[in-house]
């Protein structure tokens, strides 16, 4: 039988190839599958650290195209070390239903917590995602509680983004954003106004601006303040009324690369909190006659 051809795996970050051991380069550039596999098992066993072979593999399975691949390269990464998380993220993310996808980020954690261990969550907590061994355990939990939050498990999605700003309060994530959407969702505007303007004061994103316009409506109704709001939120992005209102449509393809204060950055929030709005009918009509009176 011919060999299975792999695509060469070339690309990897400076960072991630100051750690990569040269006869893990040779075997990971082999194009041929098999003999990767074999080689990599190999020098698994020989190897005094399973984990970071494993997790090295994985900086070159986040590059392959093929989902084939990615699942056969991520299943291997488990046979060198079963507590990798990461390997279980890019199950997640190849997994054919949310069900599958949400075993997979919770398998994920599950690893995570046992590679890291007790002490350490309870000697670092507030100071994860900068230590860079937390992050796949990061990225499975917050895989795991956006997966929640999409399926309308909305409480339980609230827990785990909670949990993540209290492993890693500078929210190198974004979760917080994801924890007030949820919030609204749930009309918890209290919960939503506290999370903003006390924890996260400084955050002036647009999309804490338009939600604190939300929040405010939700806690008030039409108040004097939403002008004020109103106001600062257009100064970060005049663009996004226009989505509101329904005087630009959404693009069919959301965009991959957003750019503050532009309509890429409009899209993005109208296309994930367009609902909120449209739940608001006299709140939208205050704001389309701002745009009137502009």
């Amino acid at each position: 039988m011919t060999p299975q051809k792999c695509r060469p795996h070339t690309k990897l970050s400076t960072t991630a190839a100051s750690l990569v051991p040269l006869g893990l380069v040779a075997v990971c550039a082999s194009t041929d599958c098999r003999t990767r596999a074999e080689a990599l098992e190999q020098l698994a066993r020989e190897s005094d650290d399973p984990a970071e072979l494993a997790q090295i593999l994985l900086y070159y399975t986040w590059d392959e195209p093929s989902p084939t691949k990615r699942i056969d390269m991520a299943r291997q990464a488990l046979r060198i070390y079963p507590d990798s998380a990461d390997a279980w993220n890019i199950l997640a993310e190849e997994s054919s239903s949310p069900e599958e996808a949400m075993e997979y980020y919770r398998k994920g954690m599950e690893a995570g917590k046992k590679h890291l261990g007790r002490k350490f969550f309870r000697e670092n907590k507030g100071l994860f995602w900068g230590i860079l061994k937390t992050r796949p355990f990061m990225r499975a939990k917050f895989g795991y509680a956006h997966t929640l939050h999409k399926s309308g498990r909305h409480r339980e999605a609230i827990r785990e983004y909670k949990e993540l700003l209290e492993l890693n309060p500078n929210d190198n994530q974004g979760a917080r954003y994801l924890l007030v959407l949820a919030y609204l969702e749930l009309k918890e505007y209290g919960a939503a106004d506290k999370l903003m303007n006390q924890t996260y004061a400084d955050d002036i994103s647009a999309e804490f601006n338009y939600n604190r316009l939300l929040t405010e409506y939700g806690m008030r109704g039409i108040t004097p303040a939403l002008k004020r709001l109103f106001r600062q939120a257009v100064h970060y992005n005049p663009h996004i009324p226009d989505f509101l209102t329904g005087k630009k449509r959404l693009p069919r393809k959301m965009p991959e690369r957003i750019v503050v204060g532009d309509t890429t950055e409009a899209a993005a929030y109208a296309g994930d909190h367009l609902h909120l709005w449209r739940e608001r009918p006299e709140l939208l009509a205050w704001v389309d006659d701002r745009l009137q009176s502009r």
